[in-house]
């Protein structure tokens, strides 16, 4: 028995020697491993983007966003070699990192005009796949694509289910850029909101450019202006056209003297079609604001007027409503998911079409000649049939119509006044505007 508890003792003794040598190196090996980099074989967990903000003829920036620093790179190459090739033979290995926002940006130039750009996103173990953008042509035609009020779903228990069937038809409208009106999201702080609006609108994002201009819901954020990189006012040429964004928010009001002195110096000039963009609506027949934002109207329609805007783009109002006044066009675009508001019989002067209660996007068309732009609200889905994503809604809720450029007929309108007589193809009310 003596004899048998001392092998009994000998063998414990063996197990836990052994074990402990095992657990000691277990924990040296843990050790070792947490104190090594990263390795290539590490996967990053979530990529909101890629998305192209910023276009001109020869240079863009494609933006993504990652909670995760990585070594990211960002493959590029324009359409005739992507083709040849099969992939891409420009690579910028290191762009722009804004850690406060998590927010990578590369810039790209020496573009070629009016062409188009194949590129790709990859990092340790993400791969965006492959996406296009267009660079801005010199002269003749191209579409865009406005759109506003995308910061909810239409309070029918669909989710965000509209903002991403937008997306998707806007995509396939292949539009040179798109325009956001602001209210992209409910609150321009919280980092998740914006995570869901690039990754439902990515279809479109992903393949085209963005321009946008401020909301009241993206409350003047950092965050808005570090995403997309643009300030309060700014403006753009792509073509023959000029675009204006400008920031009809409240924040802005103790700003408005340098804003307007900024209209006065930038809007005269060029005599083809002219786009100003901005959120509140001077026009409209909301229930909430019945004739629209009069402020912004006293405010502004006079330098509209006096330097030939063409057409103004508005969103807060979700609706579609098309106004016309001076000849100028202010079209409601607040269309792209908020719950959608009741109107009033009771329209402003300048009236022409509303269509309450149907979600769309407006799509505008400026022909080769750089004068001519034609115009159509687009309607996608009515809001008591979200569910249904193949039922949409009937003609009568669009508007299809022509832009001229407002300089020439402002100088035949002036020429009328010195001669007594009126051109017949010059609209001087809602009834003379020629449809298509």
């Amino acid at each position: 028995m003596r004899l048998l508890n001392a092998m009994q003792t000998w063998e414990c003794e063996s197990f836990l020697q052994t074990n402990i040598i095992l657990l000691i190196s277990s924990l040296l090996l843990v050790s070792v491993v947490s104190s090594m980099p990263v390795s290539a074989n590490s996967q990053i967990s979530e990529v909101s983007g890629p998305y192209v903000t910023n276009t001109g003829q020869s240079s863009a920036f494609v933006n993504w966003i990652s909670g995760e620093e990585s070594s990211f790179k960002l493959f590029y190459d324009d359409e005739l070699n992507y083709t040849k090739m099969a992939g891409y033979s420009k690579i910028l290995e290191k762009p722009d990192y804004n850690p406060a926002a998590c927010l990578y940006r590369a810039e790209l130039s020496g573009l070629v005009p009016d062409t188009v750009y194949h590129y790709k996103i990859t990092g340790e173990g993400f791969e965006s796949g492959d996406c296009t953008f267009r660079t801005f042509p010199k002269s003749g035609g191209f579409s865009f694509v406005v759109i506003g009020d995308t910061h909810a779903s239409g309070g029918t228990g669909d989710g965000n289910y509209i903002r991403s069937l937008l997306a998707s038809e806007i995509s396939g409208q292949e539009p040179l850029f798109v325009i956001f009106t602001g209210d992209m999201v409910s609150e321009g702080l919280d980092v998740s909101g914006w995570d869901e609006f690039f990754n439902e609108m990515s279809p479109v994002l992903r393949n085209s450019s963005v321009f946008t201009s401020p909301g009241n819901h993206e409350d003047n954020s950092t965050l808005y202006y570090d995403y997309f990189g643009y300030p309060e006012w700014y403006s753009f040429e792509c073509g023959d056209s000029s675009f204006y964004s400008l920031d009809s928010n409240e924040n802005a009001c103790p700003l408005m003297d340098l804003q307007n002195d900024w209209i006065e110096e930038s809007l005269p000039g060029n005599n083809n079609l002219k786009f100003v963009y901005f959120h509140h609506p001077p026009y409209s027949s909301d229930k909430r604001h019945p004739g629209g934002w009069k402020n912004i109207r006293d405010q502004w329609s006079g330098y509209f007027s006096r330097y030939s805007v063409d057409a103004v783009f508005s969103g807060h109002v979700h609706a579609y409503e098309h106004y016309f006044s001076d000849l100028t066009h202010y079209l409601i675009t607040g269309t792209g998911g908020g719950n959608l508001y009741a109107l009033s019989d009771e329209k402003p002067e300048g009236y022409l079409k509303s269509s309450p209660g149907v979600y769309g996007y407006l799509r505008i068309d400026v022909l080769d000649n750089g004068k001519t732009a034609l115009c159509e609200f687009v309607p996608v889905i009515l809001s008591e049939k979200t569910s249904e994503i193949n039922q949409k809604p009937v003609n009568e809720y669009g508007d299809r119509f022509e832009i001229n450029s407002c300089f020439e007929n402002s100088l035949s309108r002036k020429m009328s006044d010195i001669l007594g007589i009126f051109p017949g193809d010059i609209p001087q009310s809602p009834e003379k505007i020629r449809s298509y």
